[in-house]
Formats: structure tokens, C-alpha cells, sequence
């Protein structure tokens, strides 16, 4: 909400002719009183605060009219609870004025969010890039590296071409690109499961892992991907700058990745768990077969060497264990990523919007894709034969259909050849599905589509239910990734 100069010249005023007495005795009359009018809409009234010397009375309980007339959507408790610290009418103005925006961020959805980011960078030129399948991740990080000395490139409406293929990019190459680039960046730069990835030790990457930011933020900014949903809840909450309690809270052994070069550390801090006394802690670490390599362990985390481990101290032990092998060893890394976010300012975005932001990089649980979800996007379709029916219906039965698709992977196999997603993306998709026919030819058996326009051209030369979804099957199998030459 924005004021003008005669309430910025009003608020900066010495209130000194409103007495501080007024706080105690709430009846006190005085000599000049600070009016407040609403004008505009009541949903988004423009406050004007004005001094009138002709209204007898400056009590905090004549404030109350003129402050419900000036925020008339406000909850009288807020008023009143408002009124009652602030010292003059002026101060519970810009108080309610601080609370009403306070509120609306609050109320702001993560599309919202993702839109106004979006507003607040875009240029209106464009930006195109040439890449080969064949050597995706090398044309990745030759583009994102030039981004670093010429950020304004990221700004630009972004469009993108697959070598020796065919179209031009309405939108559903950028989305197989950034999903090409993504999970090169998952693959390469991260480990341990979904949805708890955290990134490799390698201090030779650290360019690398500024890229993957960069890529992530692009991705967002050009409304091509749904962020980075696999991270450890504790590597989100170290780049958005909680505090550290709060951080080292959210780790857990399950977020250790499992592979060679963790299993002893697994094996230790299990064994750990179980001791129950000092005697069971004493054998493993003096007695045991493997307690040189425990020590080792334990002496590479840092633990105070004068630090006596005992069962009063064996659950502090286990959480700096873990704290150094999921945070501390890691800290580079984390750390580059997060320079890598500040592109197109997209780290300020998380770091103000904590809460609402987690789903872009700390929840992997993809939602669910049903039968229903999908028909419910599909535009009424007309047929005007038969043929053109019976093929509908029969795409119907196809969707719900669950056989050699596990899941809901069918349904996200159609939606990634219909549009190039395999989510449904924040706000939904930028076009509703379409279908249309082609004709009843048996040089036109596969299924085709327009992926860039949400078009689905489905066979009709089919004389059987089972033919019909063999096509689909062969389409989904080889045709939902890239853009063939007809």
C-alpha cells in the first residue's frame, strides 16, 4: 500500500500535543487529535491521516470509530489490541497499515510467489540455445557458465532446439530441456534417495554445483520445471538461513546415503543405539573387531578428544556424527549451490518465504496423477463419426487403465508425450488437453501429438480395443522423449 506525501509529512510529525497521559487515563480531553478517513474501496482503502484541531479529544476509545471506518475489514480484537500499546492514533495507523501487508504475504499462494518473481526479471528479448542429446550436459554448462559473466541472459524469454530434430520450441522443448538438465544435475552433483538427497563431497566441483543453482533458478523463472523437490529437509533449511539448532533438528541417520563408503558409518551408529550402559559402550570401541576403524570415525568428525564418550554422552555423540557427515563435510557445496540461487534472486524469495517454498526443494513426494485428474484437463471433444467415438472412448479406457503401467506412471507417461511434463506444474497447465483424430488411414496407426499446443491426434483405423492400446504402448515406449523428423 503506498501513501502519499501528506500522510508520510503527517506520520513524520512530533505527536508531543497528544499526552502520554492519555495511556493511563484513557478520557483525557486534549487539544489536537490525529483523524484518520478511509477512502477508495473498502478491500483496499487508502489511509489518510490527517490533524484536526476541531475535534475535541485525543482518548484511546474515540479511536475506535475512526480507526473500524479506516480498516473496515479489520477484526475489532486487532483494533483494540492495537490501540491499546500504540501511543498516538497515528502509531495504530501505521500498525494496522504494518499487519494488513503482513497478512496479505501470508495469504500469498506459491504460485503467486513464482508469478511475481517472474514479473519482477523478465526482459522481453530472447535467448536461444542449440543443444545435442548426445552431449546435453557439456552444452549445459558452457551455457550456464556464460550466464555468470552475462546474467541478463537468464532473463530472457528462453527458447531451445534439439539438434538434427525437428519443430520449433512453443514451450515443450524448454520443459524437456530444464527435465534433461535437472536430472543430470540430481545424477551428477547429488546422492542418497529421493526425497532425501544430499550433495557429494567433492571439492573439485564447486563451479558445478553454482551451475545447479543457476539451472534451478532458470528453470523456475521460465516456468519449465516444479524447482528441485529431492533435497534433505536439513540442506533446505541451511540455505534459507535457519538457525543452526534448527537445522542439525531435521537430520537423521536415514539421510545418509548407503553405499560403499557410508556402510561402516551406518554400522557404527547402529551399533551405537543399542548400547545401553558404559560396559556396552566400552566394548565397542576397545573390544570390538572393528573398533580402530570406529575410532577413526569418531576422530575424523572432530569430537573432542577430551570429551569421555559414555551413554551421558552417547546421543550427543550420535547427532554430531551425523552433523558432520550430512552438513559439515558438505558446507562447500551447500554453500555454491546457494550462491548459484541468487541468480534472478531467487534465493531472496526463499529466504523470505520459508514455509511456502518447501515444496520447491524439500518435498519429493510427487502428488498423485489420477485417470480422473487427466480427463478432468481434456477439452469437451466433438467426434463426427463412429470411428472418431469409438476412439475416444477407447482413449478413456486407456487412461484408467492400469495393466504393465505401475501406478500412476501411465498417466504421467501420457501427460509427458501429450506435453512434454510429467507433473502437473504449479497453477496448472498453461493449455488445456486436446484431442483430435486422424484419419482412417493405416499409414496413420501411432498415435501423434503437438506438444507445444497440448494436441493429441489419436488413431482411428484401429478395429479392436487391444490394437488400439498396443499403439499407445508403442507411442508412450519410444515417442514421449524428443521431437523425430516426420
Amino acid at each position: 500500500m503506498f501513501l502519499n506525501n501528506e500522510i508520510e509529512g503527517i506520520l513524520k510529525q512530533d505527536d508531543s500535543e497528544v499526552m502520554i497521559e492519555d495511556i493511563v487515563n484513557l478520557n483525557t480531553p486534549s487539544t489536537s487529535e490525529v483523524k484518520i478517513v478511509a477512502v477508495n474501496t473498502p478491500s483496499t482503502p487508502e489511509v489518510k491521516i490527517v490533524a484536526d484541531s476541531d475535534i475535541p479529544g485525543t482518548s484511546k476509545q474515540s479511536w475506535l470509530p475512526q480507526l473500524e471506518h479506516a480498516f473496515p475489514n479489520a477484526e475489532k480484537e486487532d483494533l483494540q489490541d492495537i490501540a491499546s500499546v500504540a501511543i498516538t492514533i497515528g502509531d495504530a495507523a501505521c500498525l494496522l497499515l504494518d499487519k494488513q501487508t503482513a497478512d496479505k504475504e501470508e495469504n500469498l499462494s506459491l504460485e503467486d510467489l513464482i508469478e511475481s518473481f517472474v514479473e519482477k526479471n523478465e526482459l522481453s528479448c530472447d535467448e536461444c540455445i542449440l543443444v545435442d542429446r548426445d552431449t546435453l550436459w557439456m552444452d549445459v554448462v558452457k551455457f550456464y557458465k556464460r550466464s555468470l559473466t552475462k546474467p541478463d541472459i537468464l532473463r530472457k524469454e528462453f527458447c531451445v532446439l534439439f539438434k538434427n530434430e525437428e519443430g520449433l520450441d512453443g514451450g515443450a522443448m524448454k520443459i524437456e530441456f530444464f527435465s534433461l538438465a535437472l536430472n543430470d544435475v540430481k545424477s551428477r552433483l547429488f546422492e542418497g534417495a529421493v526425497p532425501n538427497m544430499v550433495p557429494i563431497k567433492d571439492a573439485t566441483k564447486g563451479m558445478l554445483f553454482q551451475l545447479a543453482g543457476v539451472i534451478v533458478s532458470h528453470a523456475l523463472f521460465q516456468r519449465s520445471s516444479i524447482g528441485f523437490p529431492f533435497l534433505a529437509p536439513h540442506i533446505y533449511s541451511y540455505i534459507v538461513g535457519e538457525e543452526e539448532d534448527e537445522t542439525i533438528s531435521k537430520i537423521t541417520k536415514k539421510h545418509i546415503p548407503l553405499d560403499s563408503s557410508t556402510t561402516l558409518l551406518h554400522e557404527f551408529i547402529n551399533c551405537l543405539e543399542t548400547c545401553e550402559n558404559d560396559d556396552d559402550i566400552h566394548q565397542l570401541l576397545e573390544e570390538n573387531s572393528k573398533c580402530e576403524a570406529f575410532w577413526q570415525i569418531i576422530n575424523s568428525s572432530r569430537w573432542p578428544k577430551e570429551k569421555v564418550i559414555s551413554t551421558s554422552s552417547k546421543d550427543f555423540l550420535l547427532q554430531h556424527l551425523l552433523s558432520h557427515e550430512l552438513l559439515v563435510s558438505r558446507k562447500n557445496e551447500i554453500q555454491e549451490f546457494s550462491e548459484g540461487l541468487k541468480s534472478i534472486s531467487l534465493l531472496k524469495l526463499l529466504q523470505k518465504n520459508k514455509e511456502i517454498c518447501t515444496i520447491l526443494f524439500a518435498d519429493g513426494e510427487l502428488q498423485p496423477l489420477t485417470a480422473d485428474g487427466i480427463m478432468e484437463m481434456i477439452i469437451a471433444v466433438e467426434s463426427h463419426s463412429f470411428s472418431e467415438r469409438q476412439a475416444y472412448e477407447w482413449l478413456k479406457s486407456y487412461i484408467n487403465k492400469d495393466e504393465e503401467f505401475p501406478g500412476d506412471s501411465r498417466q504421467r507417461a501420457l501427460l509427458q508425450f501429450w506435453t512434454g511434463w510429467t507433473v502437473v506444474p504449479f497453477g496448472g497447465l498453461a493449455k488445456r488437453l486436446k484431442v483430435a483424430f486422424l484419419a482412417d488411414d493405416d499409414t496413420k496407426s501411432l498415435p501423434t501429438t503437438s506438444s507445444c499446443t497440448a494436441v493429441l491426434r489419436i488413431p482411428t483405423v484401429h478395429s479392436s480395443k487391444k490394437g488400439f492400446f498396443e499403439a499407445m504402448n508403442i507411442a508412450l515406449k519410444f515417442g514421449r522423449v524428443g521431437f523425430p523428423n516426420p
